[in-house]
């Protein structure tokens, strides 16, 4: 009786395993082009809970719409909310792109000027990892991602 959890029909433990390991992977490598102010172990834990959460969420399929709409919903409204937030959190993934292009194509773009708070870019980069979490969930359970 105790080993069933990890023995179940349903497969989610080696479904989250899946969805992590293919977010993980790129995230670091997005992390190996972008240097990115955020340490990957952060990234990964962040990553870990994110996906432990939306599979529990999901993990059915009924109703699966309307949890995907309730979960966006709450996205809008916290960004919204949190809009100064999201806008510094943000700003350290749109410079370390302009700092890439920069070098690419020698010119010389300005990047956002505002100063790098580490949780705004945490901040973002949780909601990142919801939304494609949630793609990738959501192929899972439609079973068309063969």
């Amino acid at each position: 009786m105790g080993r069933t959890i990890f023995y179940r029909v349903d497969g989610f433990w080696i479904q989250t395993a899946a969805v992590y390991v293919a977010l993980l992977s790129v995230f670091a490598a997005y992390d190996s082009v972008f240097d990115l102010e955020i340490q990957f172990g952060i990234v990964a834990a962040a990553l870990l809970g994110v996906i432990l959460v939306l599979e529990l969420l999901l993990r059915s399929k009924k109703n699966l719409g309307w949890k995907i709409m309730v979960i966006l919903l709450t996205l809008d409204i916290s960004a919204f909310i949190f809009r100064e937030s999201t806008l510094t959190g943000m700003a350290s993934f749109v410079n370390a792109y302009i700092e890439k292009r920069n070098e690419f194509y020698q010119i010389r773009q300005p990047g956002m000027e505002v100063s790098a708070v580490l949780t705004d870019d945490l901040m973002v980069l949780i909601g990142i990892q919801v939304l494609l979490g949630m793609i990738l969930i959501m192929v899972q359970k439609m079973q068309k991602g063969g």
